[in-house]
């Protein structure tokens, strides 16, 4: 369960780090990402983290995905 979480947020710290686009940026921490990004990002992650590692298995990771492409946003 942590293991993927884990793997999750590295995932989306590794995406911030290479995702400066767009006019308005967001800062935190030193990485700019767009603010269309940063909310995607936050309206994602609540609505696949209801979505528990032991019983759910691989749904939170699938909603997530599904969600940033809906944004049009890379996972």
């Amino acid at each position: 369960m942590h293991i993927v979480k884990i793997g999750l947020a590295f995932a989306v710290v590794s995406t911030l780090v290479g995702a400066s686009v767009g006019p308005s940026f967001a800062q935190d921490g030193g990485l700019k990402i767009s603010l269309l990004r940063a909310e995607a990002i936050r309206t994602c992650s609540t609505a696949a983290a209801k979505y528990l590692d032991y019983v759910w298995g691989n749904t939170e990771m699938f909603n997530y995905r599904g969600c940033m492409a809906g944004h049009s946003q890379q996972e």
